[in-house]
């Protein structure tokens, strides 16, 4: 037996020899919110939505919270060489300027990400690499075009156009060769960096 079905996510292809009765299920939707869980609240009262993408749920927002989920405030570091000499967590806003907060998130170190106050909302945890790659395994790889498939839509002069060729934040700068078809629903935007001598 082979069955393949296509899909917006591309082609998915079982091949078995069944003893019995069987049953294969095909996930063709995106963005579906995640079971029992369409959202999730950290300390601070922020609200994410969730996606389903596989058997794995994730967040599509950036975490944005002041606050470890212990109750225990994360300092927010501004100045860069402080930020470059720091050994336990800490956090920033991009450009440290709070109002890209509800668009983009909050920048956090290492060691905040670590932490045994815990980060993430409760239940919830930053992912591992081994969860990384089960993502990009399931949608194809890494490479081209799987990570456009991961981003937002919404980007300057997108030639998807509609409510994805925006020139408000939250969005992706203008690019001719890539651009975000977020066909899963996880609609990563660009949050910014900051490197490890604080700029």
């Amino acid at each position: 037996l082979q069955y393949t079905a296509s899909s917006a996510q591309g082609e998915r292809t079982i091949i078995d020899t069944p003893s019995c009765n069987q049953t294969y299920t095909f996930q063709y939707a995106s963005g579906i919110p995640c079971p029992g869980t369409p959202t999730v609240t950290d300390i601070d009262g922020n609200t994410y939505n969730t996606v389903q993408i596989g058997d794995q749920c994730w967040m599509k927002e950036n975490l944005k919270t002041t606050t470890y989920s212990n109750g225990t405030s994360i300092p927010n570091i501004m100045d860069e060489s402080a930020w470059s000499s720091l050994t336990s967590g800490a956090y920033c806003w991009y450009n440290n300027d709070i109002e890209w907060k509800d668009s983009y998130g909050a920048l956090y170190n290492w060691f905040a990400t670590v932490d045994a106050n815990g980060l993430c909302p409760i239940g919830w945890h930053v992912p591992t690499h081994d969860e990384w790659t089960a993502l990009t395994d399931f949608i194809g790889g890494p490479g081209t075009p799987h990570g456009n498939e991961l981003k937002s839509c919404r980007q300057l002069n997108s030639p998807l156009g509609g409510g994805c060729n925006t020139s408000e934040h939250p969005r992706w700068d203008s690019n001719s060769i890539n651009w975000g078809t977020d066909d899963y629903g996880f609609s990563g935007l660009p949050g910014g960096f900051r490197n490890p001598t604080g700029g």
